[in-house]
């Protein structure tokens, strides 16, 4: 008895089809931040351009053998914070970068609400730099494959403290607006923001 060639074809094509149509289903973004907690849990995420930016460790190097860790705070003084943002594990060829430089740190409060002011773009001469609340990033541009500055603007968005607490060492917050391109007009959108650290 001959194989019957069409009816194998046909149950080949069968196996195959559910294969190849099957589409792999893109991740929720939303769904990678941590929860919006207010207990000092060192913990921060947000959504740039509908895009989750978690904190990572860079790893070290024999040229950086002590690298910056996923969160980094800094007091300059006891009216300045810095909260350092680092995403080592970006798919881009460098991390992504954030600064929140609060510099009004000694006025801040539960349930206040921060509007960002005009960056200084991490310019320590900048009239904008000292006792100022703004936001500075380097996000990579897929149109141009580089990186570029990114900076908060006069009323781009907000930050609302859910915890300040100086006994514990906690400041929590949730935060949301846009950053212009240094030097450009092109904006990042900055969505779903929250952190929740103790310094």
């Amino acid at each position: 008895m001959k194989p019957n060639y069409y009816l194998l074809l046909v149950i080949i094509i069968g196996f195959i089809l559910p294969v190849s149509c099957k589409k792999t289903q893109p991740v929720d973004q939303l769904s990678l931040l941590p929860p919006a907690t207010t207990t000092g849990a060192n913990t921060f995420g947000c959504l740039v351009n509908g895009t989750a930016m978690l904190p990572t460790d860079v790893k070290p190097s024999l040229s950086n053998p002590n690298p910056n860790g996923g969160i980094e705070k800094v007091f300059w003084d006891s009216a300045i914070l810095e909260i350092a943002i680092y995403n080592a594990n970006s798919k881009e060829p460098e991390p992504y970068y954030l600064l929140f430089h609060f510099g009004t740190f000694n006025k801040l409060q539960s349930g206040v609400t921060i509007n960002w002011e005009q960056s200084s773009f991490d310019d320590q001469f900048s009239p904008y730099y000292m006792y100022h609340n703004h936001l500075t990033g380097s996000f990579y541009d897929d149109s141009s494959k580089v990186y570029h500055w990114y900076g908060s603007y006069n009323g781009s968005g907000s930050i609302i403290l859910t915890n300040f607490n100086t006994s514990q060492k906690i400041i929590s917050g949730t935060f949301s607006g846009k950053m212009r391109m240094q030097n450009g007009n092109k904006e990042v959108l900055i969505t779903n923001g929250r952190f929740d650290i103790k310094w």
